[in-house]
Parts: structure tokens; C-alpha cells; sequence
């Protein structure tokens, strides 16, 4: 690689970051996340987003394989999920905190259930892939997500 693309580089980087708006930006959005998630839970809000990401890509996949349109509006429906996955979430934890006797378990439980339904989502794309899926599994699965 070219030295001086690498330097350049570099260089550009450093002044973004050192500019004050960067920074003020970097730090209201950490605080809305702080407020809005239990940084505890770091780990499986980034174990959620993985899953929604190979979601789309063993969809997109699936689609191809099977010779089905791939539409901008399904490519959206990702955004859109990803919006309403992680408010979800955060509405969750808000109620926690305003209802101290409910803490600990609501946005655990919300966490919980979306990452069984992108895991179904992920296994049933792979089918279509024409790889075998454990049915039994993915049966449990579904009637673990169902269950009432």
C-alpha cells in the first residue's frame, strides 16, 4: 500500500475526530444510548444486530438461489426492523426504570424473544439455501418464541 494514502489517510482521520461538532455528536449519542439501553446488555444488543445483519444475507442469498426478486422495499424492511427491534428494546427499559419493581427481566425478556425470531429467520433462509435444517429444533424454536 502507498505510503502516502496510509499517511493521508491518517492525518484526515485525526482532524475529524479532533473537531469539536465530531466529538459533541460522539458524546449525545452515547448518552442517549446509555439512557435508552442497559449498557449491561452491550453484548447481546451487538448479538441481536449480527443476527438481523446475517438475516438479510442469508435472505438476500435465499432469494438469489431460489430465483425470487430481490426488491428495495424487502432491503428497507432491514432498516425498518432494526428501528423497531432497538426501540422496542429501549421502550423496555424505560419501563423498567420508572417501574422499579418490574426491573430486570422486561427488556431481557424483549432481547430474548427477537433474537429467537431472527435465529428461526436465519435457519429457515439456509433451508431455502438448500442446506438440511434440524426441523425438530426449529419446531422447539418456534414453540419457545410462541409460547404464551
Amino acid at each position: 500500500m502507498d505510503r502516502g494514502i496510509t499517511t493521508a489517510t491518517i492525518a484526515t482521520v485525526g482532524k475529524v475526530c479532533s473537531d469539536i461538532a465530531v466529538k459533541c455528536l460522539g458524546a449525545y449519542l452515547y448518552v442517549i444510548y446509555a439512557f435508552s439501553f442497559d449498557t449491561a446488555q452491550g453484548v447481546g444488543l451487538k448479538s441481536l444486530l449480527v443476527l438481523i445483519i446475517a438475516d438479510f444475507v442469508t435472505g438476500v442469498a435465499a432469494s438469489w438461489q431460489t430465483g425470487e426478486e430481490i426488491k428495495s422495499a424487502k432491503i428497507f424492511r432491514t432498516v425498518i426492523k432494526l428501528i423497531i427491534y432497538f426501540s422496542f428494546i429501549a421502550l423496555g427499559h424505560m419501563v423498567e426504570q420508572s417501574v422499579p419493581l418490574l426491573s430486570g427481566f422486561i427488556d431481557e425478556t424483549i432481547l430474548a424473544f427477537l433474537a429467537i425470531t431472527e435465529l428461526i429467520s436465519n435457519i429457515e433462509n439456509f433451508g431455502k439455501l438448500g442446506y438440511g435444517i434440524p426441523k425438530r429444533m426449529l419446531k422447539k424454536l418456534k414453540d419457545l418464541r410462541d409460547e404464551q
